[in-house]
């Protein structure tokens, strides 16, 4: 368990550190190239979080008094990564002088592309009122 809070901690910091350059970049460096780019690291360190999480699931039964459990870690960075995810989109479609309500992603030319899903509160609380095995079966 102690690997996988860390591996979370670590994925963590790196979408933080994300927001924090994305907020510090000039405006000439954010083409839609950089967009692009940084979009797809924020899906790539999510989905790994993500799958760490679902790892992480089982134990918070056992040890509910961990500190990542007991401090709500995975909604924390939760909240960074939808913030990325919609400031990312929001400056995007302000370049391209387009708008939209979807949430996007990267595909490999950099465009974005419509993954809508859930939000990582629903899906959090999805696991608390289906239970893990559930949620993992469904697809989610």
């Amino acid at each position: 368990m102690e690997n996988l809070t860390a591996v979370q901690s670590n994925l963590g910091s790196k979408l933080e550190e994300l927001l924090i350059n994305f907020k510090q970049d000039p405006v000439p460096r954010k083409t839609r190239e950089y967009f692009g780019k940084r979009l797809g690291l924020v899906e790539v360190y999510w989905s790994e979080f993500d799958r760490t999480h679902d790892q992480l699931n089982p134990f918070e039964e056992t040890a509910p008094e961990h500190p990542h459990f007991a401090n709500c870690y995975y909604e924390d960075v939760c909240k960074v990564y939808e913030k990325l995810i919609l400031l990312l989109k929001d400056r995007n479609d302000k370049l391209e002088g387009t708008t939209s309500d979807d949430t996007m992603a990267t595909s490999s030319n950099g465009k974005f592309k419509n993954t809508a899903g859930p939000n990582c509160s629903e899906r959090h609380a999805e696991f608390e009122l289906t239970g893990y095995n559930d949620a993992l079966y469904s697809g989610h």
